[in-house]
């Protein structure tokens, strides 16, 4: 069977999608034509239509303007159907007011709309206006689709109308997107005309933006030197605005407010941890933590959504809740986490023989253990059965043992006039 095509891409028109490949190997048998899969998902090509051509482009028609569509192409020969290409995706453009027949090609190029920097457009499209009949110029910006509908002799003849993307929009600021929005789609629109014509056109223009992200009820605004002006509501997939003079058009999507978020209150001993949660908050951003001035505990610390403390006390904590397509993000009050004063080890008696002073394997886990769990003080009482030299032997034993797990305080008793033969060690704090 035939390879994958390779290359597959699409560009978008008035209610289609044209396609252009490159043909993959035949497999040893001459191809014979292409199936084309489409669908709205990209998961679902749930269309097929045989182009009944050997050649690499093809146009599917019938599809809804506004709607982002999927597509993929795959070659057939007399062995059969072949290996799928790569996805290609493309939005049908939504013509809407007067209508008219595509503008022809201008190799002049009308300036951008100076209320940004020039770095922030890309490349334009451009069109020629003509008085016979209305025209329509359209070009993509960053997936959506831009479209300038110019009435007849709206413009004087020979006027060049050029559409620019809009590549950079700073958040925040005069012209930036709000706080608590974001930025669904934008492009901008500007035209030159003969020397003594005028500027201004009558009727007025009618410009549209076009992109699956834009949802009914969303702001058009445009950008003026003083920053955003609310000028229009745009409807599901699209928006449309009359203009009478060059613009930067934006559409913004309010976020909206996610319900209350609250980290889960937990307790533990210091030097252990804390795993947090929340409730409540709302969409699918991701969460994280951060550790808020005002706790009583030493050592606060945060890895992830785990909290430690090293000393006894309080922690307090705060959790964010990202924001996504639609809810702005979101901070929880501050939540206090408690860190109990540790629980002293019970007392540690170790039996020795008559005259030894050496801890066995058994001992030694047992002095580290207990040592790892004293919080500030370890008196060791050692027995010397009427031998003070065995009495210091085996607290220095202990001593040494200790001294490889904690660096806390410890007071050795040496009892001489026993007849024990054991250590004996007490935690206090």
């Amino acid at each position: 069977v035939p390879g994958a095509p390779t290359g597959l891409s699409g560009t978008a028109g008035n209610g289609q999608v044209s396609l252009t490949w490159t043909a993959p190997s035949d497999g040893g048998s001459a191809i014979t034509g292409y199936e084309v899969s489409y669908g709205t998902s990209p998961g679902s090509l749930t269309s097929s239509v045989a182009t009944g051509s050997t050649g690499t482009s093809y146009t599917v028609t019938g599809l809804t303007n506004g709607t982002p569509y999927y597509f993929a192409v795959a070659a057939i020969n007399a062995v059969g159907t072949g290996t799928a290409s790569a996805l290609a995706s493309a939005t049908p453009y939504v013509s809407v007011g007067v209508g008219g027949p595509t503008a022809a090609p201008s190799t002049s190029v009308a300036s951008p709309p100076s209320v940004l920097p020039s770095t922030d457009f890309g490349a334009p499209v451009s069109g020629v206006v003509s008085c016979s009949a209305p025209v329509v110029v359209a070009a993509s910006s960053n997936g959506a689709q831009l479209g300038a509908e110019v009435p007849t002799c709206a413009l004087a003849a020979g006027s060049t109308v050029s559409l620019y993307p809009v590549t950079l929009l700073p958040a925040g600021g005069a012209a930036g997107v709000p706080t608590g929005s974001t930025l669904a789609a934008a492009g901008a629109i500007t035209w030159s005309v003969p020397s003594g014509t005028s500027m201004t056109p009558s009727p007025v223009i009618t410009m549209t933006i076009t992109d699956a992200s834009i949802s009914a009820g969303d702001t058009i605004y445009a950008i003026t030197a003083t920053g955003l002006v609310a000028v229009g509501t745009a409807s599901a997939g699209v928006a449309s605005l009359s203009v009478s003079a060059p613009e930067v058009i934006v559409v913004i999507h309010t976020l909206l407010q996610q319900s209350t978020l609250v980290v889960s209150s937990g307790r533990a001993t210091a030097g252990s941890t804390i795993t947090l949660s929340t409730s409540g908050g709302s969409g699918s951003g991701g969460v994280s933590y951060a550790i808020v001035p005002g706790g009583t505990a030493s050592g606060c610390a945060l890895s992830g959504s785990t909290m430690s403390a090293q000393g006894p006390g309080t922690c307090l904590v705060q959790a964010t809740k990202a924001a996504d397509s639609q809810y702005g993000s979101t901070t929880s009050a501050a939540t206090v986490e408690t860190f109990a004063v540790p629980p002293l080890p019970r007392p540690l008696v170790i039996g020795l023989g008559a005259r030894s002073s050496t801890l066995g394997a058994g001992a030694q886990r047992a002095v580290s253990t207990f040592g790892a769990h004293a919080p500030g003080l370890i008196i060791v009482f050692a027995y010397g059965s009427g031998s003070a030299s065995l009495a210091r032997a085996r607290a220095s034993a202990v001593v040494h043992a200790l001294r490889q797990v904690t660096s806390v305080r410890i007071r050795v008793v040496l009892i001489i006039r026993s007849k024990l033969h054991l250590v004996k060690l007490v935690a206090r704090r």
